[in-house]
């Protein structure tokens, strides 16, 4: 049986340190401001930089992009398993696809499988350090893919906000409801469906209403209430701690991750209000 690496993207919002840690191979998708760039490569002043003036836009990986880390690692004699950001947000899926095809011709005695996760932010972290983890404690290639094919569709992506800014500049929501809700507090409910979609699926007044019953949600949905929790924010941790609360007072015993943040090319997307739950449930 050939060695291997897990390769994974910026759209799992793994820092380096938890990459390195886990043997990961990390490739970069890129966030660019349309003005002043933030004056360090720390997250919080990627949110602090980020202005309705100067927001942030993101371009995806290259195939060259993959094919600058997948090279090293198949000359090394090694296999790679490849597990990629929704290809429903980003053409960077796609894209390692067309690397891949490139190299297999170079290389026709190793394997290169890339699998569309539809998954993204923490979601995709989560499945991702699991599946490291397996690799780390010697499940083979084809165990690792058969964990990833059959537990995707369970991974739980849930967001709130309480700034409708970034979904309005994307698209996501109309002027009418970013003035509406802005005013009166209304804040949306939103997850990624099984389509690896961002999708509202309710709202609720005040933003500790939304926290509220995004822990129910989880208190109802999840399939190990020993498991994990990731709870994310991008520059709002009071609501990360608001809701570890919540969620203590319903699953004691959840190991809950708060160390977390969703960074600069999901946080582009939605802004630095942001905070969202990762976790393993009876559905989307």
């Amino acid at each position: 049986m050939n060695d291997y690496v897990i390769v994974t993207d910026s759209g799992s919002d793994l820092s380096m340190e938890h990459c390195a840690k886990h043997e990961l191979v990390h490739v970069p998708l890129r966030c660019t401001f349309t003005k002043r760039q933030p004056p360090t490569d720390s997250v919080d002043d990627f949110y602090r930089t980020m202005t309705v003036e100067n927001y942030a836009t993101t371009s995806a990986a290259n195939p060259h992009d993959f094919l600058d880390k997948f090279t090293p690692i198949l000359e090394s004699g090694r296999d790679i398993l490849y597990l990629g950001l929704t290809s429903s947000l980003s053409s960077t899926y796609q894209n390692s696809q067309i690397a891949r095809s490139e190299l297999i011709e170079k290389f026709p005695d190793r394997r290169i499988i890339c699998l569309d996760t539809w998954c993204v932010s923490g979601g995709l972290g989560l499945l991702t350090t699991d599946a490291a983890n397996m690799h780390l404690n010697g499940a083979g290639m084809d165990q690792v893919i058969q964990f990833v094919e059959d537990n995707k569709m369970f991974v739980v992506h849930d967001f709130t906000l309480d700034d409708y800014t970034y979904l309005h500049r994307g698209g996501r929501v109309p002027l009418t409801v970013k003035l509406i809700g802005s005013a009166l507090k209304i804040y949306p409910l939103m997850h990624f469906d099984n389509q690896g979609k961002l999708t509202k699926t309710g709202i609720a007044r005040g933003i500790k209403n939304t926290l509220v019953q995004s822990a129910d949600k989880i208190d109802s949905t999840i399939l190990d209430r020993n498991g994990t929790v990731i709870i994310s924010h991008g520059l709002c941790s009071d609501k990360q701690i608001t809701m570890s609360d919540l969620l203590g007072e319903r699953l004691s015993r959840a190991n809950l991750v708060l160390t977390e943040r969703i960074r600069e090319v999901i946080g582009a997307h939605v802004g630095p209000t942001v905070v969202a739950f990762f976790y393993y449930g009876t559905h989307r």
